[in-house]
């Protein structure tokens, strides 16, 4: 039926642009201009409609080691292919910049593969790259950043390591900070290859918390510099922060979504660290910022992972992660994101959807 009616309104279209003809002769039959062809409009009710900003996501977390690229992209093509509309690099900015100036993008050829891999199926790029290594396998600032006489202090990295991290108020890890996200912004503040970005990435997983200072006075001061710094960079690109972090999310409103046009992010979704609270400032702000989602659990690597089992808030009894992917379940990540009308969402694994 739908496609009869595209077919007469595209007649009609035609048939007016006809009779603004000067001359009988330009016409064809019935007043269609010659040389006009029809066109037969099919309806695809399955097929992925990929929206800026919108949509499922695939996901490099490097808390470990990087993704290999080639085992990457092997294992998420599928998923790529026929659900994802973007791609979400979260990496430590030792891996984007292990030396000075030797940025990723220009001389880490795994790194160039799994971007390239991305762009030829057709998803866009987003970031967060953190300094911040509690958890990770390895330091999350680059060690030239100490070397250069950056104050910092020891985190919990894996395997008992102990990890160095700035403080978020140092200058001269400001400074150095500041060099990379430059360059970094010159590489990637453009919209037709990148979707979003996380504008504001200390603390543990770069979700702004347990953030340590020189001058605990300064934590206002340094959170606006921080996202001052992206969006002085980032022009063209939509920015995001976690909010509700340990700032207060009225500081994040005032200095960041207000003064500087940042959308919301939030990680943990579909699980008990998804608060009331966390709830309530996403119903609030709908409709007048971007919001992004992380759907939950870190770990989830295989088809036989399940949600931690001491969630107090949330049952899982199916797996919501695949079932949300393709439209056909109601797993809890999905439901939560439709009720919170969180527009974009990421899934939090290295291979395996």
């Amino acid at each position: 039926m739908k496609r009869y009616y595209f077919q007469i309104l595209l007649a009609c279209c035609l048939t007016l642009f006809a009779g603004c003809s000067d001359s009988d002769s330009e016409s064809g039959q019935n007043g269609i201009p010659k040389g006009s062809k029809a066109i037969d409009l099919q309806q695809d009710r399955s097929g992925l409609l990929r929206n800026p900003c919108m949509g499922w996501g695939l996901y490099d977390d490097a808390v470990g080691n990087v993704a290999n690229a080639e085992e990457y992209w092997a294992a998420q093509d599928e998923a790529a292919r026929n659900y994802a509309s973007f791609f979400y690099i979260r990496w430590r900015w030792s891996e984007m910049e292990p030396e000075e100036g030797k940025y990723a993008w220009i001389y880490d050829e795994n790194y160039k593969k799994l971007i390239q891999g991305a762009l030829d199926r057709g998803l866009k790029l987003c970031f967060r790259i953190y300094d911040n290594g509690q958890d990770n396998i390895r330091q999350g600032t680059p060690e030239y950043v100490r070397a250069a006489g950056a104050q910092g202090y020891e985190v919990e990295g894996q395997n008992n390591a102990k990890l160095w991290t700035p403080y978020a108020d140092d200058p001269i890890f400001q400074q150095k900070y500041e060099k990379f996200v430059a360059a970094f912004a010159k590489e990637y503040d453009n919209p037709d290859i990148v979707d979003f970005i996380d504008g504001h990435s200390l603390g543990w997983w770069g979700e702004g918390s347990h953030i340590k200072y020189l001058n605990s006075d300064k934590k206002k001061e340094t959170f606006d510099w921080f996202t001052t710094m992206y969006s002085k960079n980032f022009k063209n690109i939509i920015l995001v922060l976690p909010y509700n972090s340990e700032i207060g999310f009225n500081t994040e409103k005032e200095i960041a979504i207000d003064q500087k046009g940042y959308g919301l992010r939030r990680d943990g979704l579909g699980s008990m660290w998804f608060t009331e609270n966390d709830e309530k400032v996403a119903n609030e702000m709908y409709g007048k910022v971007l919001m992004v989602g992380e759907c939950a659990y870190w770990g989830g690597y295989t088809a036989a992972y399940e949600p931690f089992k001491n969630d107090t808030k949330y049952s899982f009894k199916d797996d919501y992660r695949n079932k949300g992917l393709d439209g056909t379940g109601t797993g809890t990540c999905p439901q939560i994101c439709s009720e919170r009308r969180i527009q974009s969402i990421s899934y939090l694994c290295n291979h395996a959807l």
